[in-house]
């Protein structure tokens, strides 16, 4: 299958994703849990809200396939892309901008629709990035990856960030992320 084509199916695959927005805050774990649980008290948490505007047409795409193997399947096995995405404070692609997220992505299943992402989230103004990994089943409504880490003022970060499809854009999604991490050094 040719890249162009790929990319358009992706995003028409994308664009059936439900949108999980109706009640975007989840809260972290409570601080007294933790303390139960661990006997020792813990970092607070911290939240970081964006929307990440995924372009994978159009005449400036963020998101690259790198390999579009010949396997005949319904779930893209094999797939591989990275993206450079931008990172907005409202839905809108012309609101505050706030920083970046790249990484890449794999479509590693041969059973179900399925991504195994890695990226860091840059926010600017702040020294360092946060890590996540995962499982991205980007069908599901709200899905969940790990913080596994950061550097500068973020380094040590633990957590999870949840991701769900706000929305289209000409050539692409809107994606509003909820990052909940502390720092655990």
């Amino acid at each position: 299958m040719a890249p162009s084509s790929l990319a358009i199916l992706f995003f028409a695959l994308l664009a059936l994703a439900p949108s999980g927005t109706s009640d975007p805050i989840a809260a972290p774990p409570r601080e007294n849990d933790d303390q139960a649980i661990s006997g020792r008290m813990e970092r607070p948490w911290s939240i970081l809200q964006f929307y990440m505007h995924d372009q994978t047409s159009g005449s400036n795409p963020t998101t690259a396939f790198v390999t579009t193997p010949q396997i005949n399947n319904d779930t893209y096995f094999g797939v591989v892309a990275v993206f450079d995405d931008l990172l907005t404070r409202s839905p809108s692609i012309q609101s505050a901008r706030v920083g970046r997220m790249r990484g890449m992505f794999t479509f590693d299943s041969l059973s179900a629709l399925s991504l195994l992402q890695s990226a860091t989230v840059e926010i600017f103004g702040r020294a360092g990035s946060i890590s996540l990994h995962g499982q991205n089943p980007f069908l599901d409504p709200q899905r969940e990856l790990a913080v596994i880490g950061g550097s500068g003022e973020f380094r040590c970060a633990r957590g999870y960030a949840t991701v769900s499809t706000a929305g289209n854009e000409p050539g692409g999604l809107v994606l509003f992320w909820n990052i909940f991490y502390r720092l655990d050094c």
